[in-house]
C-alpha cells in the first residue's frame, strides 16, 4: 500500500509543510519511534551547542543546511534526474539514527533521492557499489523493481569521495538486504 504522510511543522513560528511518502506500512511506526527518541536525546544533550542543535533538527525534518547540501552537489536525483526540488530527498546513506552527530549533517552521507528510491534505498533494497553500479536485493521482485524502471546493471554518478566510500560500505553491509 502506498501512502503520504503530511506534517505541519512549525519553526521559528514559520508554518512548514513536511511531505513523505511510504510505499508500504511495514517499519513505519518503528522508524518514527526510534526518529522521535532521537530527537529528544538530542534536544536534551547538552554538549551540543543550540546552534548545532537546529541543524540537527532540521536535516532530520529535510530543511536546512544538510539539504541545500544535497542538493547543490547532485542538482537532481541520482536516479530519475528529476530536479524538482519539492519532490527531492536528501536521503542519508549511513542512516541518520546509527549516525553521529557529525555525520547526520555530513554532505558525504547523502544522496539526492526522489520519495519511491528514497524508500527502496532505506529499506535496503538497493544499494550501489563505488563505482556507482547499482545493486538490486533479493527481498524486492524483479516485477517491483520493472515497474519503478530498474533491471540491473545500471550505473549512476554518485560524486563518489574518499570519505563517501565509508558511508556506502555501511549502508552495503548493515542496510542493503542481500
Amino acid at each position: 500500500m502506498t501512502s503520504i504522510l503530511i506534517q505541519k511543522i512549525i519553526i521559528n513560528n514559520e508554518v512548514q509543510l513536511w511531505f513523505r511518502l511510504y510505499l508500504n506500512d511495514i517499519g513505519d511506526d518503528i522508524d518514527q519511534e526510534i526518529a522521535s527518541e532521537s530527537m529528544a536525546q538530542i534536544e536534551t544533550d547538552e554538549t551540543i551547542s543550540s546552534t548545532e542543535k537546529e541543524t540537527i533538527v532540521m536535516a532530520r525534518k529535510g530543511q536546512g543546511k544538510y539539504r541545500d547540501l544535497i542538493i547543490e552537489k547532485y542538482g537532481c536525483c541520482i536516479i530519475t534526474g528529476i530536479n524538482d526540488e519539492r519532490v527531492l530527498i536528501a536521503s542519508h546513506i549511513k542512516p541518520w539514527v546509527s549516525s553521529n552527530n557529525s555525520e547526520r549533517i555530513n554532505k558525504e552521507n547523502g544522496l539526492l533521492l526522489t520519495p519511491t528510491f528514497d524508500k527502496l534505498f532505506d529499506r535496503g533494497f538497493i544499494s550501489f557499489r563505488d563505482t556507482g553500479l547499482i545493486m538490486l536485493s533479493n527481498h524486492f521482485s524483479d516485477e517491483n523493481f520493472k515497474r519503478v524502471g530498474l533491471k540491473g546493471g545500471e550505473k549512476f554518478n554518485l560524486q563518489i569521495t574518499d570519505e563517501m566510500k565509508f558511508f556506502m560500505d555501511f549502508h552495503r553491509d548493515i542496510v542493503f538486504m542481500k
